[in-house]
């Protein structure tokens, strides 16, 4: 055991005993102790919180994470407490925060802090793909037009197919049911290449403004440096 945690209170010691994947655990301790917690040093609550929040996150408890990272990142800049055992917890409070709201499906705060992650850490590889997937997830006007109209061409080849046997394969000439035929098989094929076109344009769009994003950042701290 380390001087400092010898010098720690008894609660935080008797935390500190609970194996460090035991999520449920580390649950249950906080919230069975939760008075006594807020008593403690900044310090000691810090690092207590900041393990219940990792624990909300690794069970799927996204709501809470948004709520328990809020205050965690502003004890961290408040008290310059950027590291809990070696890792850099304002980093990583980040992250867990928009991967939660992405999970939330908000995807505009997600990106606004996947940006802000960025431009402090230009090679954070996890912050830069929860980008583009957040990217690709937010809503776009021009490609939810392209995949109604994809939609809508699906809908006008099974139309026409119906109109094809009902009508023009019992009436129409040959020549009339060659030219129907293309005309279905048209509006099908045209249909796919739209909402294909539409998806490999949207992530080509997110993946190629998350690599700006990087690349400016870089070189602005490579500037500085």
């Amino acid at each position: 055991m380390t001087n400092s945690l010898l010098k720690s209170s008894p609660l935080f010691r008797t935390f500190k005993e609970i194996e460090p994947d035991g999520s449920r655990s580390v649950l249950r301790f906080v919230e069975e102790h939760a008075q006594d917690i807020s008593m403690l040093p900044v310090r000691e609550y810090f690092g207590l919180q900041y393990a219940y929040c990792a624990a909300l996150y690794e069970t799927g408890n996204y709501r809470q994470v948004v709520e328990c990272t809020k205050e965690l990142l502003e004890l961290s800049i408040m008290h310059n407490l950027n590291e809990v055992d070696g890792e850099d917890a304002f980093r990583t409070l980040l992250f867990r925060r928009a991967s939660s709201l992405f999970h939330l499906m908000s995807y505009d705060e997600c990106i606004h802090i996947c940006d802000q992650l960025l431009r402090l850490h230009p090679q954070f590889l996890e912050a830069g793909q929860l980008y583009e997937k957040a990217l690709y997830q937010k809503p776009i006007a021009w490609i939810a037009k392209a995949r109604a109209l994809s939609v809508a061409l699906f809908l006008s080849a099974a139309t026409l197919i119906a109109f094809e046997v009902l009508v023009i394969n019992q009436f129409a000439e040959a020549t009339w049911r060659t030219v129907f035929e293309y005309c279905r098989n048209g509006c099908f094929l045209l249909g796919w290449l739209m909402l294909l076109g539409g998806d490999i344009a949207h992530r080509t769009w997110a993946w190629s403004r998350v690599k700006h994003r990087r690349s400016k950042y870089a070189s602005k701290r490579a500037s500085r440096n």
